[in-house]
């Protein structure tokens, strides 16, 4: 009986230990991914609020390029592409020079890591020669983000009158516009509402921005079936096991 009794313990105190490893391991992946995400985001709002800080006012110092590029491996160029991943470039006087030197054109894109043509994607930073619209030499950021997985959307002024851009005179809703079709010029809003202009990437003077990644490894205990809204785009239900966060953020370019 006590042996039996004993079993029956141990078999308990094994199961709550296997529970409870399973769950420090699922949360130790949450927590690396979402400080994964976060310590990108961080190097990203940085370099976006340096913008417009310009001495010499030369006005180099904007945002550049908002197109959709290919996605490929760090040894391949990545070209617009309209049918690949919104990228956001921009030109920031990192030493406070008041001149464009060449690691100063910094691009912010996704790029495929081990080069199998599969997501999940790495979110990047690279630096380029000024007026070389290639993305080359990507440096990883963040790992695990998903198929469409990366969006950007930008406020602007327009007409130069010092006020972001809204639907009505005095409202609160604020335009966050995109490039529909990989012209580089800013045409409809993210619900595919044409905005009625095109807008040149210099009018831009805000940045919301979403990152949708995974964990590394899939959870048998979890299941997930619910879609995110990225940007413009819904994305899944993916119906695995892989848990998902999503990063949102709108990011203030005080100095344009």
């Amino acid at each position: 009986i006590v042996m039996a009794v004993s079993a029956v313990v141990l078999t308990g105190v094994i199961s709550v230990f296997s529970h409870m490893q399973h769950s420090s391991a699922q949360q130790i992946a949450t927590s690396s991914l979402q400080q994964n995400q976060r310590g990108a985001l961080d190097i990203m709002e940085t370099e976006l609020r340096l913008i417009g800080m310009d001495r010499s006012q030369s006005k180099n110092f904007l945002i550049t390029d908002v197109r959709r590029y290919s996605i490929v491996d760090s040894t391949t160029t990545a070209n617009p592409d309209v049918n690949g991943s919104p990228v956001l470039r921009m030109q920031v006087d990192l030493n406070d020079d008041g001149v464009l030197d060449p690691n100063e054109t910094v691009t912010y894109s996704l790029y495929d890591k081990n080069g199998d043509g599969l997501p999940p994607w790495e979110l990047s930073r690279s630096t380029t020669m000024p007026g070389n619209n290639a993305i080359t030499n990507p440096q990883m950021l963040a790992e695990g983000v998903e198929a469409s997985g990366l969006a950007f959307a930008y406020a602007f002024d327009a007409d130069d009158d010092g006020k972001i851009d809204r639907y009505n005179a005095g409202a609160r809703d604020i335009i966050w516009a995109v490039d529909s079709n990989n012209d580089g010029t800013l045409d409809t809003d993210i619900n595919s509402n044409p905005i009625g202009q095109n807008v040149l990437p210099a009018k831009i003077r805000g940045v919301q921005f979403w990152l949708l990644g995974r964990t590394q490894l899939q959870d048998s205990k979890h299941f997930n079936n619910r879609p995110y809204t990225v940007g413009s785009q819904v994305v899944g239900p993916f119906n695995d096991h892989y848990r998902r966060w999503l990063l949102s953020e709108v990011i203030h370019c005080r100095n344009l």
